[in-house]
């Protein structure tokens, strides 16, 4: 017996390295044992007699701890295959001879064993010979159920093999089996995974029917031949491609069954009744960035990918930002309409230049650095905030990266390029427009409810503000909005991704995505499917929650502006590859503050264009626990971390920033883990006051962890976690945070 990956000691010999789950299913077979059984094989099994007819530990070597091998297998000095392990045989007395040499039967012995051992060692390099011809065209032999990489009987970069629900597949013998889709955790909708159903691999992407694509929306004519011509691959068939606009719920519920994908815009819903009436449906395409329309849940829970196109309207949404710019500094809007009115006004609309000015870019995602570069091209001073991105990202961009209120005390225009956490106030309010100095303007092509409509308007009739560039709003279509008739705002019907160039990008960035699902391969803007295989899922699977929820809180209870990321996994995953579990943890850092969405694809493309730094660290010793997985995020103003791990099947929260606590991540009313953090002074009656405070204003307080630090230096101070039902207001955070002994107070949602 060897040591081997995993939680396993599993068997080696047999003329190939044993494979993940090799003894188990081998005891199933020889004793009669269901498949699970923790069994291991036996390599002197004629002891068995000595154990009072226990069938399975017969094969079970744990079971003789007295019993050893007659040899051990070794592992190769180059980390290559162990050498085989063959059980002992029983010595036979040889027949003596009169004459004293071999006999004609022990020759004919000898000759064929040797003809035996030839006849394997020939069988062995066709097969190796063949595995590399497979992996050269491609192809994956699945079926063989062998080892990962680290047993050295495997090749790299497995396939996803994700099949459609409903789809029969085929055993070894051609018995129909049903699919194997299983659902698993999905952190916090960002990277759900979808198992994929063994014994298929790249090649097995093709299926016996012709694909048939449905076009739902309407969408630039380039991403409907792109389609057609089918995947890159030499040789893969061209799919049918049907495009039927303006079909209601119930129409396309009737002919979801007959298509592989489905395509659509924003005019299309794909609700969870549409999605299980699809029967062969694997994959589908929203040409564009949000996937509000399409019930990603249910899609994840059926085995179909969702895929999007988040870069193609950049430049058209930076240009239409760079528009406002322009329109506001040179009056446009109300010359264009003035002189169309009959007036010749030339002094009534004098424009300052843009050069020289300074410009606040708040958010430097895809847009916000695409509107930097521009602006840097216009000669003005750009400042930007984002706490989420490193300096390095800033310095590539030529920026300076301040805080928020010193981009609204220094800048001429500050434009919005971010999003809004749900249920928090917008980020620009009455306080934040005083803050704002005088005569600046004000653009926004992001998101409407960054903005204080009301305060706007009080600020724009004040003259502290001298103008504002608005392409969204509150609610739309704002035909009824006040700021739609301001004379100093000019104003654009949400046109961000309305040009000809981005319908043609988005249209055939999602068409390529979509026919790489269906030619089997990973998609890099999936929305909720990476791709793992079924061996490394089994063991990791359980732990993709808790990766997500410690890198959705951490991000929740950081300070400062992002400067690098350390990811731990200790335990038994570390002998696994985790890069589901990287994946996992950023999509969990990110959420709160940007809707990108992560798989294994572009997990490290998201980080370089957030310069961000990640370390990975691997250790067997997880302490008290199985598994442990710790997120660390360092930024100017320190560090902050935290564990997570898994009890009874739940991801729980076990140390935040060297508290230990266990916070368990439920879903309440409205679906999310309400969580207040509150650093207090360790003496009697805080958590009494705290308790008090809260049901004063009606909070009810679900679950309450108390913990504190071990070392002497925090010595006196402890950390209260509280599970409430419902999100605080800032007022009831600040009423809080002013009871006696309380140092610091946090909200957040896992």
């Amino acid at each position: 017996m060897g040591p081997r990956p995993g939680r396993d000691g599993l068997a080696e010999g047999l003329g190939s390295a044993a494979g993940a789950g090799h003894g188990r299913r081998r005891a199933a077979r020889l004793a009669g044992l269901r498949v699970g059984h923790d069994a291991a094989l036996l390599p002197r099994p004629r002891q068995a007699p000595r154990l009072r007819g226990d069938r399975s530990a017969a094969l079970d070597a744990r079971r003789l701890g007295h019993v050893r091998p007659r040899r051990l297998a070794q592992a190769d000095e180059r980390g290559g295959r162990r050498r085989d392990l063959r059980a002992a045989r029983r010595r036979r007395r040889p027949r003596a001879r009169p004459d004293g040499g071999a006999g004609s039967a022990t020759l004919r012995r000898l000759a064929l064993r040797l003809e035996h051992d030839h006849r394997r060692q020939r069988a062995r390099r066709r097969r190796r010979q063949g595995a590399h011809r497979d992996h050269a065209r491609g192809a994956r032999r699945r079926h063989r159920r062998r080892a990962g990489q680290a047993g050295g009987a495997d090749l790299p970069l497995r396939a996803s093999g994700l099949v459609p629900a409903g789809r029969p597949r085929r055993g070894r013998r051609g018995a129909a089996r049903q699919p194997d889709h299983t659902r698993l955790p999905g952190p916090g909708g960002r990277i759900g995974l979808t198992r994929a159903p063994r014994g298929r691999g790249e090649g097995a992407a093709v299926v016996p029917h012709p694909l048939r694509i449905l076009v739902a929306d309407a969408v630039a004519a380039e991403g409907v031949e792109r389609l057609r011509r089918g995947p890159a691959r030499p040789g893969a068939p061209a799919p049918i491609v049907d495009v039927r606009t303006g079909l209601s719920e119930d129409e396309l519920a009737a002919i979801i069954p007959d298509y592989d994908a489905l395509l659509v815009r924003s005019a299309t819903t794909v609700s969870r009744r549409v999605i299980e009436a699809a029967g062969r449906l694997r994959a589908i395409g929203r040409a564009g960035v949000g996937v509000d329309n399409i019930d990603v849940d249910a899609a994840t829970d059926r085995g179909i990918v969702v895929v999007n196109a988040p870069t193609g309207n950049t430049v058209s949404a930076a240009e239409l930002t760079i528009a406002h710019f322009l329109a506001l500094s040179r009056h446009i809007a109300a010359a264009d309409a003035s002189l169309r009115g009959g007036a010749w006004d030339r002094s009534a609309y004098l424009g300052v230049e843009l050069r020289g000015k300074t410009a606040g870019v708040v958010g430097l995602g895809q847009v916000g650095g695409a509107v930097a570069h521009r602006l840097l091209g216009l000669e003005m001073t750009v400042l930007a905030y984002d706490p989420f991105v490193a300096d390095e990202r800033a310095r590539l961009l030529g920026v300076e990266l301040v805080s928020f209120e010193e981009l609204l005390a220094r800048s001429d225009f500050v434009t919005l390029h971010t999003n809004l956490t749900p249920g928090a106030p917008p980020l620009l309010g009455r306080d934040e427009f005083a803050a704002m100095r005088p005569g600046a303007r004000l653009i926004n092509c992001a998101r409407g409810a960054l903005v204080d409509e009301a305060a706007l308007i009080e600020a724009l009739d004040s003259g502290r503000i001298a103008g504002a560039g608005l392409d969204v709003f509150s609610a739309e279509p704002a035909t009824g909005n006040p700021l739609a008739r301001h004379p100093r705002v000019v104003v654009t019907p949400h046109l961000g991704a309305s040009t000809q160039e981005a319908q043609e990008r988005v249209a055939i960035d999602v068409a390529a995505e979509v026919l790489q699902v269906l030619d089997g391969r990973p998609a890099s803007t999936a929305v909720n499917a990476p791709f793992v295989d079924p061996e490394t899922l089994e063991a990791i699977g359980p732990y993709l929650t808790v990766a997500n929820t410690a890198g959705r809180l951490v991000t929740q209870i950081a300070e400062g502006r992002w400067q690098s990321l350390r990811i731990e996994y200790r335990g038994e995953i570390a002998d696994h590859d985790v890069s589901a579990l990287k994946a996992a943890a950023v999509a969990g850092l990110l959420a709160p503050v940007s809707e990108e969405h992560v798989n294994l694809v572009s997990v490290n493309k998201v980080l370089h264009a957030r310069g961000l730094h990640l370390v990975e660290e691997k250790s067997d010793d997880a302490g008290l626990y199985a598994n442990l997985i710790t997120v660390r995020l360092r930024t100017d103003a320190g560090e902050s971390y935290v564990s997570g791990a898994l009890a009874h099947g739940e991801p729980h929260i076990v140390e935040i920033d060297g508290f230990r606590v266990d916070v368990a991540g439920d879903a309440y009313h409205d679906g999310h883990t309400h969580v207040l953090i509150l650093h207090n002074e360790d003496r009697p009656g805080r958590v009494g006051a705290v308790g008090t405070a809260l049901g004063e204003i009606g909070v009810n307080i679900s679950a309450m962890e108390v913990g504190r630090q071990d070392t002497a230096a925090d010595a006196g101070s402890a950390i209260m976690v509280l599970t409430v039902d419902r999100q605080l207001t800032p007022a009831e955070i600040d009423a809080l945070a002013a009871i006696p002994g309380i140092d610091d107070v946090r909200q957040a949602e896992i």
